[in-house]
């Protein structure tokens, strides 16, 4: 059926057909060849339109029986299948760029930092981001995330996400004068403690435009020298 229809339909897809009773019957038999044919070349729109046609038509006249609810059967299933397969892929090489800001409670200060996102498909995408724990308490820290996030959609525009990636941090204490002295003699000014760990959390996303991003997301960090949370809010820019 691949063979005769595409011979059959010009270029608004919904023109007279060409006269079946004269064709093997084998050409009826080809569900596959159905729905590639429908999904490639005939958007589900016209899909559905060909099938009214079909049905106002005598073309089931030249159908055998058994073929005529499988061939209109496949065709609804070619319309639902393919837009959705569509949506699927328009999400594949989404990229994010923007700022972050939020709270460390392991010194009690401001964060602020830089994010970036690259979406593989619909559910996927590799977040990382660099961050910087505002000096308070005599001490600051930097972090390193490369956060992989998985994708649920609440509502049109809104997803939420669950998230686990490794962390680096690196917290630099700054003494006061005189306070740390090294094993030769010599006083510190600053002590740097740097650790790698694992960085979970959760997040979500609202689309405030078609190219603004606004997101929520605590996260818990994990490594040998300390334990800390992480509440940021970023807004990013979509490519």
């Amino acid at each position: 059926m691949i063979f005769f229809l595409s011979d059959a339909i010009n270029t608004d897809g919904l023109t007279n057909f060409a006269p079946l009773h004269k064709l093997p019957i084998r050409h009826f038999f080809r569900p596959w060849g159905y729905l590639e044919f429908f999904r490639k070349i005939i958007n589900p729109p016209v899909t559905l339109a060909l099938v009214a046609k079909i049905m106002k038509t005598d073309l089931l006249k030249h159908l055998s029986r058994p073929c005529i609810p499988a061939t209109l059967a496949i065709a609804a299933l070619t319309a639902a299948y393919a837009p959705v397969e569509c949506r699927a892929d328009e999400y594949r090489g989404e990229k994010t760029l923007g700022v972050l800001s939020g709270y460390n409670n392991h010194n009690k200060s401001a964060l602020i930092g830089i994010a970036f996102s690259y979406r593989f498909n619909k559910w996927f995408r590799i977040a990382p981001d660099v961050e910087y724990a505002l000096r308070k308490n005599r001490e600051d820290a930097l972090m390193i995330n490369i956060n992989t996030q998985y994708l649920f959609r609440v509502t049109r525009g809104v997803w939420v996400y669950p998230q686990a990636g490794l962390n680096f941090t690196s917290w630099n204490y700054h003494p006061k004068a005189g306070e740390l002295i090294g094993e030769d003699g010599t006083v510190k000014t600053i002590e740097r403690k740097s650790n790698i760990g694992l960085n979970l959390g959760a997040g979500a996303d609202v689309n405030l435009s078609s190219s603004l991003r606004l997101s929520v997301s605590p996260s818990y960090v994990i490594n040998k020298h300390s334990n800390f949370f992480n509440l940021t809010a970023s807004i990013a820019y979509r490519f």
